[in-house]
């Protein structure tokens, strides 16, 4: 059977933006893990493990179950740019691009 746009696999581009991109989205919204997890059918634990690169997203699905609770869009998180979480990782603003 095949799969739906949905439910195709992420690369792995996407999944270190979706990741870093959930914890960013997160914290901001003061949301715990349990509660995201609860409210987006993710056990809480997994949720960590995708925050912290141990496990990875499985695909467009849940990543959506999990984007939608924290009312972002998915395609957002998924195409987080790379310079943006360099800077928020090392707490500076990203660089301005060059005309």
């Amino acid at each position: 059977m095949a799969r739906t746009t949905y439910e195709r696999e992420l690369t792995d581009e996407q999944r270190a933006a979706f990741a870093a991109g959930l914890r960013r989205e997160r914290e901001k919204q003061g949301i715990s893990l349990r509660d995201l997890g609860a409210l987006a059918f993710v056990h809480y634990t997994k949720l960590s493990k995708i925050e912290t690169g141990k496990r990875l997203v499985t695909d467009h699905r849940e990543a959506g179950y999990i984007a939608n609770v924290l009312g972002v869009d998915v395609w957002r998180m998924l195409r987080w740019p790379a310079d943006v979480l360099a800077a928020e990782a090392a707490h500076t603003e990203p660089k301005e691009a060059k005309p």
